[in-house]
């Protein structure tokens, strides 16, 4: 069983999944050796610096856990003119703006 956690460059968590409460329709009873494929959308990160810590447990405890032990760059760099992560967030969410004059 896999869990892991994606950080922004804060350290503050963005994103976090675990094969024991997100469902999953293709989880094997067990495992002795094998590879373990996660993809994760992207798309409403910032570009940025992040960092992933790894689980791996069985069904009902985790049994090695690695702190931020990967890094990952998101798109092509903060562009100068943002706020700081720490005042508008690591997420992008698609946004439409509409004005109405009265």
């Amino acid at each position: 069983m896999l869990g892991l956690v994606l950080y922004d460059p804060l350290g503050a968590p963005v994103f976090g999944t675990n094969g024991r409460f997100d469902s999953q329709t293709n989880l094997p009873e067990s495992m002795t050796g094998g590879t373990i494929e996660v993809r994760i959308h992207t798309a409403c990160l910032r570009p940025d610096t992040y960092y992933i810590s790894l689980w791996l447990g069985d069904h009902h405890q985790d049994h090695v856990h690695l702190d931020k032990v990967l890094r990952i760059e998101v798109g092509v760099g903060v562009a100068a003119w943002q706020p700081p992560r720490s005042e508008i967030g690591s997420v992008f969410l698609p946004t439409k703006w509409s004005y109405c004059q009265e």
